[in-house]
């Protein structure tokens, strides 16, 4: 396991190095965890450590490099000025409130680690005078598998209040993140695009397969084509754009093609028509004004489309 010592896991930055932050954690799980060890090894104070059970508390401590773990918010010293809330997204508004009661918001900045919620869930009453961000690691994190060395790359969204998604933008930088801003009213909007790539592609693929045993294609061969094929997709779309990477009937504007492809999904997986339909349409937006898709050809494979949607 990496620990505290060794500064070989960060990233070069192509920032220059923040004055030192104060700050605790709240929570013990991996996200605290990883994120509390990089700030650390960057050159950052963790204060404390708070979480419900001291066990995991003083574990979680020891882990980042921080002074104390504690299950008491008015343990965490006065000098914290930055309070990171990695706890389950249920949990964040009432941990928010919590720091609050204890006098732990006003002049300080709150900051969570989820992506169904947008920072201003921590505006409440009780923090009244706070900054509130929020930071969302793209990438999986668990328990069993804490590895700050893989942190490095991680792509990382903020929003906030200006001062607080400014502070965090430079320390997820700092830890190598490739942090980015979004629109704070926009949020849930970028993590619903996130499951297009990260969960939608896993449920393509494998309607992909269903189809092609459909077919008659054996099962560990339709596995290995589909995986093949979305190998060489993943790699022209970072070659070239998603515009450019498109191939196929739908792209060049292959009318009867596409027509025996809409024939043959009513004629034996009627389930699958709509899914299908609906993608194709999509695709044929992305390929439309191209020079291999003539005005006509587009107009044509949209009737046929929209007729396999209806079916």
């Amino acid at each position: 396991m990496t620990m505290p010592g060794d500064r070989s896991i960060m990233a070069p930055s192509a920032n220059p190095p923040m004055p030192p932050q104060h700050f605790a954690v709240v929570g013990s799980g991996p996200v605290a965890r990883e994120i509390g060890h990089c700030l650390v090894r960057a050159g950052h104070v963790c204060t404390a450590v708070l979480s419900r059970d001291a066990g995991r508390a003083a574990e979680a401590a020891a882990f980042i490099g921080a002074a104390a773990g504690t299950t008491r918010a008015g343990q965490i010293p006065a000098e914290t000025t930055l309070l990171l809330v990695a706890t389950a997204d249920q949990a964040i508004v009432e941990s928010a409130r919590s720091l609050g009661r204890a006098g732990l918001a006003a002049g300080r900045t709150l900051v969570h680690f989820a992506g169904s919620l947008p920072a201003a869930a921590m505006r409440l009453p009780e923090t009244a005078g706070a900054q509130v961000a929020s930071a969302h690691p793209l990438r999986p994190f668990s328990l069993e598998s804490v590895d700050p060395s893989t942190f490095p790359g991680t792509f990382c969204a903020v929003e906030g209040d200006d001062e607080a998604a400014a502070l965090m933008l430079s320390l997820m930088r700092e830890i190598g993140a490739d942090a980015f801003p979004v629109q704070p009213d926009r949020k849930v909007l970028y993590h619903a695009a996130t499951m297009l790539p990260l969960t939608f592609a896993i449920t393509l693929h494998a309607q992909a397969i269903d189809l092609l045993r459909s077919a008659g294609v054996p099962a560990a061969t339709a596995d290995r084509l589909v995986a093949s094929l979305s190998e060489h997709s993943r790699a022209d779309v970072a070659s070239h754009g998603p515009r450019a990477a498109l191939h196929g009937p739908i792209a060049h504007g292959d009318v009867p093609v596409v027509g025996r492809f809409a024939e043959a999904i009513a004629a034996h997986r009627p389930d699958a028509a709509r899914l299908y339909a609906e993608l194709a349409l999509a695709t044929l937006a992305l390929a439309s004004g191209s020079a291999s898709l003539s005005p006509r050809d587009e107009r044509d494979l949209r009737e046929i489309l929209r007729g396999l949607r209806a079916r």
